[in-house]
């Protein structure tokens, strides 16, 4: 059975931040399996219910809608006047607790996250 899940992920260690930054996060609304995996149908069948938040201290609040397509998972983020879309790298790995994903930010900066929860939501 698939459920919608808010998942929480903060930056984790990286060049530039030693000790990661809770400031600096994102939160996701994905339908997980029971595996914890995305559920490309279930996302592909409610397209505005796949949605990412990014918060980062130096900048405006974003928000926009999660879509698979060849490259992958990409973020289609509403208020970058460019339309650059930031990228979920994802190799199909569990969303769990304690687990790693990386994200290439708006301009290609690959950064590692955290997943910090994944909630019912």
């Amino acid at each position: 059975m698939t459920l919608w899940n808010i998942i929480k992920l903060e930056l984790a260690p990286s060049d530039g931040f030693p000790v990661g930054s809770a400031g600096r996060s994102y939160i996701l609304r994905l339908p997980l399996t029971e595996e914890g995996l995305i559920d490309q149908a279930v996302c592909k069948s409610h397209p505005n219910e796949a949605i990412v938040r990014r918060f980062w201290p130096n900048e405006p609040d974003q928000s926009g809608n999660i879509i698979r397509n060849t490259d992958g998972w990409k973020f289609c983020f509403k208020a970058f006047s460019k339309g650059e879309p930031g990228w979920l790298q994802y190799a199909n790995q569990p969303f769990r607790v304690g687990g790693f994903v990386s994200i290439v930010e708006p301009g290609g900066l690959s950064l590692p996250y955290r997943i910090v929860s994944v909630v019912p939501g």
